[in-house]
């Protein structure tokens, strides 16, 4: 059986580059989701991520065979990037003096059922772990203990770099392509909630620790959205399925009262 999937978008004025798309496997085993950003402002950015985001969620959907959790990114991707180069190409014809870069976006993805959970991603936001173990904390330790980031850039490290700042782009020959891949699939897949979301909500720098420059200690770097996320998902874990409007709208409330809003924000919450 496949988590629930519940879904938001918040942009500000002006921009509006995020694009989320979602769906299920045709025997509703998996729930499958993308979350594209665009890299830039501009009309260019917002058709890029649109078209990156729906070629990727009907790519994995097809690439789904009904039997073992096998996906080839690689094909998926080079789809990708076909549909980014016709895009492209049509829009030199009618404005040939905006450059092609403007196309370049993030992709994250999400595919998942009671005992997998495959990620992929090229480029930055967040692929967040709720374990069954987080709901007993208080408040105050909302990220000591059930909360697993996979975007953490430490964790990441390959020779001295991390693969987040990487984005996908126009590219004829479609070299370089291929994803970054997370697979998880212990015991706690099940119960566990799983959060993918741009980094206008939360980017793998907000779980990373810092040494104070007078003191000498190190202090965790939180993200007040990400943090205000937690909270208003705790207060409603009893009715989020239910009434999955009572939280979005909630914490649409919550984010603009507090005026911390600074980018646009998107996220897919895989419920169990």
């Amino acid at each position: 059986m496949a988590h629930y999937i519940i879904s938001d978008k918040i942009d500000l004025p002006g921009k509006g580059e995020d694009y989320v798309a979602f769906s299920y496997t045709d025997d509703n085993s998996y729930a499958i989701a993308c979350i594209a950003d665009g890299v830039s402002r501009s009309e260019e950015s917002k058709q890029g991520s649109l078209l990156a985001a729906q070629t990727g969620c009907r790519g994995i959907k097809s690439s789904f065979d009904g039997g073992e959790l096998k996906l080839n990114y690689k094909r998926i991707y080079a789809e990708i990037v076909s549909e980014l180069n016709r895009l492209s190409e049509s829009h030199i014809l009618l404005a040939p003096e905006r450059p092609h870069s403007l196309f370049a976006t993030t992709l994250i993805t999400g595919f998942i059922n009671e005992s997998a959970a495959e990620f992929s991603h090229v480029g930055n936001g967040a692929i967040i772990q709720i374990r069954k173990e987080w709901w007993d904390l208080n408040d105050d330790n909302l990220l000591l203990l059930g909360i697993i980031n996979y975007l953490n850039p430490h964790i990441l490290l390959r020779d001295g770099d991390t693969p987040l700042y990487k984005v996908l782009k126009v590219d004829q020959d479609k070299s370089g392509m291929e994803p970054d891949v997370i697979n998880i699939t212990s015991n706690t897949v099940a119960d566990s909630f799983f959060l993918i979301c741009s980094d206008g909500l939360c980017t793998a720098e907000d779980f990373t620790f810092f040494e104070h420059p007078e003191e000498g200690e190190f202090y965790r770097k939180e993200n007040p959205r990400l943090m205000l996320f937690l909270q208003t998902l705790k207060k409603h874990k009893e009715t989020i399925k239910s009434s999955p409007g009572e939280f979005v709208d909630s914490f649409r409330e919550n984010i603009n009262m507090n005026e911390l809003l600074n980018d646009d924000l998107s996220y897919v919450l895989f419920i169990p």
